[in-house]
C-alpha cells in the first residue's frame, strides 16, 4: 500500500449511527454519508495524490470505528462522486483524478444542476445577505441610478466537500430587497430568478477573464494569495431586457472548465 500509515489517524473509539463521543449525531444523517466525509478528508489531510491506494475496508472499518458493510458504502458514495476508484482484486481503492467542472457559457445552468449531471457533491456554505451601494460601473451596467442601494449576496461553493468557488450577486434592492431574499433564497441565484413569476430570467452576458486571489479570497478557497482564479460575470436579464442582477464568481483555476461551441465566419464575398 502507497499510503503513509505514520500520517494516518489513530482508529477512532467505536460509535453508533446516533452518538459520537457523548454528543447525538442527527438522525437524518446516514453514517455511510458521515464516513464518506472521513475518507475524503483522510485523502485530503494525507495529501494522496491520484492513483495512490487507500487503506482496506477492514482498516478503514477499524480507523472510523464503523463496520465494513458501511465502509462499503461510503466508498460505492465516493465512486458515484469521482473521488475514488475501486478494482476487484490487489489493485483495491485508488484516489481518482479531479475532474474539473465543465460548464457550457452558452446555457443558463446553476452550479446545483452541473453537480447534479456530472455526478458530483455540491454545496453552499457561509452565506451573507446585506445592502450594498452600487459603485458607479455597476449601476451603468444594470441601468440604474448611480446612488442605488443593492441587495448584497455572497457564498462559497464546495465540490465533494473541498472549497471551489466564491459567488458575490448584486440586485438593486427596488427589485428584490434583502428581506424577500433571506426568505426565499436557498443555494442558487440562477434557479431563484428562473422560478421567479415576476422577474423570470431568460438571459444573461457573460464575461471571463482571471484574477490573482486576494487574501480573503485565498483564506476562503485554501489557496495561496496570489494564486490564479477563474472569474466570470455575468448580467442576468429578464424578457423586457431589465438587469437583473451582476454576478462575480471566482473559482480556483483548476477546478472548472468553461466550454464555448464556436463557428467560422464566412467572410467571403457573395456573388
Amino acid at each position: 500500500m502507497t499510503t503513509n500509515d505514520a500520517r494516518l489517524p489513530q482508529p477512532k473509539a467505536e460509535r453508533s449511527q446516533t452518538a459520537v463521543s457523548g454528543q447525538r449525531r442527527a438522525p437524518r444523517r446516514p453514517l455511510y454519508a458521515t464516513t464518506a466525509e472521513d475518507i475524503s478528508k483522510l485523502i485530503h489531510d494525507n495529501e494522496l495524490a491520484p492513483g495512490q491506494q487507500l487503506p482496506a475496508e477492514e482498516e478503514l472499518a477499524k480507523l472510523f470505528a464503523v463496520s465494513r458493510p458501511t465502509v462499503r458504502e461510503a466508498l460505492r458514495e465516493l465512486e458515484v462522486s469521482g473521488v475514488i476508484i475501486r478494482f476487484r482484486g490487489r489493485r483495491g481503492t485508488l484516489v481518482a483524478d479531479a475532474q474539473p467542472i465543465v460548464a457550457g457559457l452558452t446555457t443558463l445552468e446553476s452550479i446545483e444542476a452541473l453537480a447534479a449531471r456530472q455526478g458530483w457533491r455540491c454545496e453552499t456554505t457561509d452565506a451573507v445577505i446585506d445592502v450594498r451601494r452600487l459603485t458607479d460601473a455597476q449601476a451603468r451596467l444594470l441601468g440604474v441610478p448611480a446612488d442605488t442601494n443593492a441587495t448584497h449576496l455572497t457564498r462559497k461553493k464546495l465540490k465533494n466537500g473541498e472549497p471551489v468557488s466564491i459567488m458575490t450577486t448584486w440586485i438593486p434592492s427596488h427589485i428584490v430587497s434583502p428581506q424577500e431574499l433571506r426568505k426565499r433564497f436557498d443555494t442558487s441565484i440562477t434557479e431563484f430568478f428562473l422560478d421567479d413569476a415576476d422577474h423570470e430570467l431568460v438571459s444573461a452576458t457573460a464575461w471571463v477573464s482571471a484574477a490573482g486571489a486576494d487574501k480573503d479570497e485565498a483564506a476562503a478557497l485554501g489557496v495561496e494569495v496570489g494564486s490564479p482564479l477563474v472569474v466570470l460575470k455575468e448580467v442576468f436579464f429578464d424578457a423586457s431586457g431589465k438587469a437583473l442582477c451582476e454576478c462575480r464568481n471566482v473559482f480556483v483555476s483548476d477546478s472548472i472548465e468553461l466550454k464555448v461551441d464556436r463557428q467560422p465566419q464566412d467572410t467571403r464575398a457573395r456573388g
